[in-house]
């Protein structure tokens, strides 16, 4: 204790155990030892009471006083700082507000078990006095144990009585002579200790780009207030970078606590910190401090979703915004029921004052269940905005500046520059026309004036677009005479093209000069109303604040907006900022305004600010994400070395596999445009395989069927929704064949798809999954969805709510027949009906009749008088516990908790049950009481439709998931099928409002007086630009559902006969097509058809990944043979060209003499040969390597010797020679080339592909290893393997000119690149009697791949080779030309 009277530092301390009537702030001296650790927020140890027993305490504030009588305090615990000041502050509120002691509040803010870990301390000992002070007398042994601890300073007891030979009592006579003191010193125990010495952690690879993004991060983000954005396509590593330069920072020294981790949802928090966890764990394996320090650190680390983070400002500084620190969140139907009561007291309020003209003027106009409506939609607008008001009074003062400088009318301009755009694709269209037969030539002048005015306008803007477009007119035809019928059809067609072209003019004369007059007429009023509105939503939105405040409560809204407002006072902010030295924001692309606001508020000079995001999968602009945000920091982010807002690009996924980012790249190439969907596919945005390609590698399969156009029917109609559901239900038989077919296949590595494996995913699931899961259900296919059913629907809660009910109100007839049907009653049938017939009559209830059956005397009578009791028992408990505790009591006394547990899918339902306790639970807290009370608040969320319901599934349940789109963003799944692709892509704008951000807002025009409502030019371009957001939120979400797939993308639509003929293989890709397209298979369909109308080839040797069908009768649940139904979808696409809209062109007659749109080589030859009508069959692997049934005579051994029905299944030699076929093609070339046994390398491979099951074990052993070797070994086979460019099973298709479109498919066994030219193979299984005789029927038919292999790759085919398996030879085939 000091007895000097001068100034020293003092400690408040809050100490535990005390009781409230002595618990004031007690005042401790600071030794100068001390000094320096001693700060507001410690750990300390202090003597308390007049024992001095040691206590455990936490600074709460440290300053300058002269006190002499105070105790010191006497150590400080190795805690360290363990609160903040902005907590200390809330203790002392919360202990003025709760009457209870300062520690217990500090004591609620600290990890669970705080303090415990130093029980298991050791007991120390040391002098009280210094070296150089007199000392006692003290006795022999006493000295000694003076002299050590003069030494050493301090030891353990048990180390005194070792060393100085002493015992207990010795050392407690110097403690009551007050030379010695005891005390604690904390023992913490390393829980690596006990392992044996470990390696340093292994290093985390990374790939190059990763490790460049690395670095890069590494180098810029100092500590210097600079900024980072790390943009990152789906499934490159994103996140993985982000915890590595976590990781590295710890290395280096930084704390965890000074860390900011944003991320999401909650769901990705926890996951970031299960990964951080584990990626800190194994490098504290190896007993680094700091990672083990990290370890430590992490529980308190702040890593959590934006909003937690506000809630956590905000009880920081609650005094600063005048809320309760422990307010709570209000579910949504409270917060609706409380924002109609505030819009309610704002009208009365308002209309009482009657001093606002333009309030007034809005409540003449508008009914007041629509004025509620709009003012729901702009306050939910605004408060996603920072500063709403200001920008609501900004946007409806900018009505009074001109007309052309209003922020719309670019919108309205770029909208006709689309319709400008679209002419050119109607002439591109016209001019296709000419190709045909019985083309009008002479008319080809007057395409080509056309073509003029068209290109006249392309380019211009302003003034100049406007005047153009107003003076454009296409010139009239003159008349032709002497025109055959089919000549005049011709015409007709060519007329309709040319009006459409009108059309497109006239459309963009409307958006450029439209009567301006009359909407600076209209504004006015507009101004008045939206004035008015803008009153009615300020007085509501301080209302609403003043209800939610009377609850406590207050919505995620109202977090960002405290939030911000805190952040805004310039000392909160620079604390805010100093307290992080690095933030991180995952996910950044979904944040709105005012949430990039606030992050933006906390990132200062001293501290870094990483970003990491990809825009193409911001999917929730309807949660209000802006995207723009992200787009912004795209352009104006450099990459160049040493800027301060560094952009670094990471493009390689590592996730999918070659085809479905192939396919993607195709899509997006042509979907994502800026001046329709907001986004340019660049360069960097290209996804890049980083599994790299590999041969097997399944192609995107997309499946179409034929059905009637249901996406033009009224949206919402009982006719669209039976539509929808018949689409779905064929759609659905096709995915379930898919999977039945997928179900036991291998992956690359090895693993069998499962049904877990598997996902559908649609755009949109109301009213539309459950038709699916019924439909795989059916089909025996276990499945699974999350959806959205009434929580109020679910057979659990009806159950207890009628229960509820009834102990609420005994005379309810329906709750009581459903309680007795319940457990533990469980009456059957035949018992209600022999309690109705206790008491008949027409309005005699039911609750009368049970009362009667109560008051028998035989068996049954005594078992309705049990139930009564109980009843009468449980209703009793109802008026004298809890609310919350009776209902859990409830469900377990009358054993309904155990019973629905029993059910399929237990877990879910009782997980039901336990939320209809939390919401009681929930309902306590918000001031309810009565059960009556809370069974008419269930009500209310009933009508509101509350879909909250439990959902549970393991990763391990092998069922077939079915989710939205939306939801399956950040999963990935082997198989992938993305179903009712042919759904409407825009919405219908339902609402008068129309809100933007950057146009501002407006409303039609209202004039009560001439009884007017009319839409303006001002909704048009609202409406215009709602499309294209519309549109682009669209193309992303489409972009996330085809980026889940890793090895197999599937997708399937139903499309009419009309939606066909808009996939015109002419058009190249375009704003307007994008912008005109109805469905999400339009798009793909789009890029699709652009790599058929040049020529390309099938994945993977080739540059399209497609495989596509066409399902022109929909498969029965009973047909197995996919081949019956299928065909290629180039037979879709070619017959799209001949296939014109009703009324529009003229339907042909089929003719059987001529060739079909689509044909193989092997049906061209063999027509060719034979003379027969040609076959529009594929040509595929199997039916290409079958022997011509014509050309080999059947030898002797080859002839069953025993009649069919006898013989046992034997393989034909078609089916031998596709097997040897499939061999050949799937050999590993590396392996052969590096090979000394070239036969035992390939008898491994075909057993490694018998075990991935690519062959059972009998075709195994028809494969002839010594085929394959003799022709690897051959002078052919040995050119081929030094070849770097070999391609093999390579289908094609090749698109051939002249008067008839013809299609023509075929397969390449074998090319390999020589010198800059190809060398062409083709393998053959026939017998070879006669060399020439097998030349001379296969040269046409290599003539033709030659000519494919040419047009397609542009190099030339220098050799052409047959390869009879049979006799190892190779036999050259002379060069002549396909005809």
């Amino acid at each position: 204790m000091s007895d000097k009277a001068e100034n020293r530092s003092i400690a408040t301390v809050a100490v535990e155990r005390t009781f409230f009537n002595l618990d004031s702030d007690y005042d401790y001296a600071v030794p100068p030892a001390l000094a320096d650790r001693v700060r507001p927020g410690v750990a300390v140890e202090v003597p308390f009471g007049s024992g001095n027993r040691l206590r455990r305490g936490i600074v709460l504030q440290v300053f300058v006083g002269i006190n002499p009588a105070l105790k010191d305090i006497a150590r400080v615990c190795d805690y360290g700082t363990v609160l903040d000041e902005s907590q200390i502050r809330l203790a002392r509120w919360m202990k003025n507000r709760y009457f209870c002691a300062t520690y217990e509040c500090l004591l609620q803010m600290l990890p669970r078990g705080f303090g415990k870990i130093g029980v298991a301390g050791v007991r120390m000992a040391e002098l009280t006095v210094s070296r150089g002070e007199e000392l006692p007398r003290l006795t022999p042994k006493q000295q000694s144990v003076a002299d050590l601890l003069l030494d050493i300073g301090s030891a353990t007891v048990e180390e005194i009585k070792t060393l100085c030979g002493v015992g207990d009592g010795v050392l407690k006579n110097m403690e009551k002579c007050g030379v010695l003191r005891f005390f604690k010193k904390e023992k913490y125990r390393n829980p690596y200790a006990d392992l044996p010495a470990a390696p340093k952690a292994t290093e985390i690879k990374l790939s190059a780009e990763q490790t460049k993004a690395y670095h890069t991060l590494s180098a810029m983000l100092d500590g210097d207030g600079g900024s980072a954005l790390l943009y990152g396509v789906t499934g490159s590593g994103k996140t993985a970078v982000l915890v590595e330069r976590i990781v590295s920072l710890v290395r280096e020294g930084a704390s965890m606590n000074r860390m900011l981790i944003v991320t999401f949802t909650k769901a990705a928090a926890a996951e970031m910190r299960q990964r951080l966890a584990k990626r800190i764990s194994r490098e504290a394996i190896s007993r680094d401090p700091a990672m083990v320090k990290a370890l430590d650190e992490l529980e308190t680390t702040q890593i959590s979703t934006i909003h937690a983070f506000c809630q956590r400002v905000i009880r920081s500084h609650f005094e600063q915004v005048g809320v309760d620190p422990l307010v709570r969140v209000c579910d949504e139907q409270q917060q609706k029921l409380l924002f109609e009561a505030a819009f309610t007291t704002a009208m009365d309020e308002l209309l009482d004052e009657r001093t606002d003209e333009n309030f007034l003027l809005l409540a003449d106009a508008w009914k007041q269940d629509k004025l509620l409506a709009l003012t729901a939609r702009l306050y939910d607008f605004l408060m996603a905005l920072p500063k709403p008001f200001a920008w609501l009074d900004e946007h409806v003062d900018q009505l009074s500046q001109p007309l052309m400088q209003q922020p719309w009318v670019e919108t309205l301009e770029n909208a006709a520059k689309l319709q400008v755009g679209a002419m050119d694709d109607a002439l591109i269209a016209i001019r296709s026309l000419f190709d045909l037969p019985n083309a009008v030539m002479d008319r080809m002048e007057a395409l080509n004036a056309d073509a003029q005015l068209i290109s006249a306008l392309q380019g211009l803007e302003g003034e100049a677009l406007r005047t153009a477009v107003a003076n454009f007119s296409l010139p009239r035809l003159s008349p032709k005479r002497g025109l055959s019928a089919e000549e005049k059809e011709w015409g007709k067609r060519f007329s309709d093209g040319r009006t459409a072209i009108k059309k497109r003019a006239e459309r963009a004369n409307e958006l450029l000069n439209p009567d301006f007059a009359q909407l600076e007429r209209e504004l006015p009023a507009i101004q008045a109303q939206l004035r008015g509105l803008a009153a009615l939503v300020k007085r509501t939105h301080q209302h609403f604040r003043e209800e939610k405040n009377a609850r406590n409560c207050m919505d995620f809204g109202d977090m960002e907006q405290y939030t911000l407002d805190i952040l805004e006072q310039q000392e909160v902010r620079a604390q805010m900022q100093g307290e992080f030295d690095h933030i991180f924001v995952d996910e950044c692309q979904d944040v709105s305004q005012i949430q990039d606001a606030i992050l933006q508020a906390i990132h200062g000079e001293q501290n870094c600010l990483f970003m990491v995001g990809d825009v193409k999968q911001s999917i929730y602009r309807f949660r209000k994400a802006d995207p723009t945000l992200f787009l912004g920091r795209m352009q104006t982010f450099s990459e160049d070395e040493g800027a301060r807002e560094r952009k670094i690009v990471l493009q390689q996924n590592f996730r999918s596999s070659f085809p479905v980012l192939d396919a993607t790249n195709r899509v997006f190439r042509q979907t994502m445009r800026p001046a329709v969907t907001e986004l340019t596919y660049a360069p960097e945005d290209e996804l890049i395989c980083g599994l790299g390609a590999r041969e097997d590698d399944p192609p995107v399969m997309v499946h179409l069927l034929r059905g009637p156009d249901i996406r033009d029917a009224l949206e919402g109609s009982a006719s669209e929704a039976a539509g929808h559901e018949e689409v779905l239900q064929t759609e659905t038989r096709v995915v379930a064949r898919r999977i039945k077919e997928l179900l036991g296949t291998t992956m690359p590595d090895g693993k069998t798809i499962s049904y877990r494996d598997m996902v559908i995913l649609l755009a949109q699931t109301t009213n539309l999954a459950q038709t699916v899961v019924d439909a795989l259900t059916e089909e025996g296919i276990p499945t699974f969805y999350d959806g959205a059913e009434s929580y109020f629907n679910l057979p659990e809660i009806m159950d207890m709510k009628a229960l509820l009910s009834l102990l609420d109100n005994a005379q309810q007839d329906f709750p009581l027949l459903t309680v007795l049907k319940m457990v533990p009653f469980s009456l059957t049938d035949e018992e209600l009906a022999q309690i109705r017939l206790m008491q008949t009559g027409q309005n005699v209830p039911f609750y009368q009749a049970f009362a009667k059956a109560c008051g028998g005397e035989d068996e049954f009578a005594q078992k309705c008088r049990k139930i009564s009791e109980k009843l009468e028992t449980w209703r009793f408990q109802a008026e004298v516990m809890r609310l919350s505790d009776f209902i859990w009591h409830l469900m377990t006394d009358s054993g309904y908790y155990a019973a629905v547990g029993a059910l399929p899918k237990g877990e879910v339902r009782q997980g039901n049950l336990r939320m209809l306790y939390e919401r009681a639970q929930a309902f306590e807290a918000e001031g309810g009481v009565t059960l009556a009370a809370f069974i008419t608040r269930m009500d209310e969320q009933e009508r509101g439709g509350d879909s909250i319901s439990a959902k549970m599934l393991t990763e391990n349940e092998d069922l077939v998931r079915v989710m939205t789109m939306h939801k399956s963003k950040g999963l990935e799944f082997p198989v992938v099928f993305l179903m009712n692709m042919e759904r409407r892509l825009l919405l219908m704008q339902t609402s008068e409002l129309m809100l933007h951000p950057k146009l501002g807002v407006a409303m039609p025009y209202i004039n009560r007086k001439l009884n007017i409502c009319r839409r303006t030019l001002m909704q048009e371009a609202f409406d215009e630009q709602r499309r294209l957001d519309e549109l682009a939120e669209r193309a992303r979400l489409l972009y996330v559902a085809m980026t889940r797939a890793k090895l197999h993308l599937e997708l399937v639509a139903t499309v009419a006969g009309l939606e066909r003929t808009k996939w015109e293989l002419a058009l190249p890709p375009s704003d307007s097509r994008v912008r005109e397209a109805g469905s999400m298979i339009t798009w793909v369909m789009q890029a699709i058809s652009t790599d058929a109308h040049t020529k390309s080839t099938n994945y993977p040797q080739a540059s399209t990944p497609w495989d596509c069908r066409d399902w022109d009768e929909l498969p029965q649940k009973t047909v197995d043979k996919v081949g019956e139904t299928e065909a290629d979808a180039s037979k879709v696409l070619s017959l799209l060209q001949t296939a014109p809209p009703e009324g529009v062109f003229p339907e042909k007659t089929v003719q059987t003499d001529i060739l079909p749109l689509k044909t193989s080589v092997s049906a061209l030859v063999k027509k060719q040969a034979d003379a027969l009508p040609l076959s529009d069959a594929e040509e595929d692997a199997e039916t290409k390597h079958a022997v011509d049934e014509n050309g080999t005579p059947l030898l002797l051994s080859e002839l069953p010797r025993r009649p069919a029905f006898m013989e046992e299944k034997r393989m034909t030699a078609a089916e031998r020679g596709t097997l040897t076929h499939r061999a050949l093609s799937l050999m590993p070339l590396d392996a052969l080339r590096a090979a000394d046994d070239i036969p035992t390398v390939i008898r491994e491979a075909l057993e490694a592909m018998q075990k991935r099951g690519l062959f059972t074990e009998e075709e195994l052993h028809i494969i002839s290893v010594g085929a394959i070797s003799g022709y690897f070994t051959s002078k052919i086979g040995r050119r081929m393997l030094q070849s770097g460019n070999v391609r093999r099973e390579w289908a094609f298709n090749l698109r051939l000119t002249g008067q008839q479109a013809l299609l023509l498919q075929g397969v390449i066994d074998c090319a390999f690149e020589e010198n800059g030219a190809w060398v062409l193979v083709d393998y053959k299984t026939d017998r070879v009697d006669d060399e020439q005789t097998l030349v001379n029927r296969y040269a046409e038919q290599l003539a033709w791949y030659a000519r494919a292999l040419t047009e397609i790759t542009g190099k030339p085919v220098k050799e052409r080779y047959l390869y009879a398996l049979r006799v190892g030879k190779a036999i050259a085939v002379p060069e002549i030309d396909a005809k």
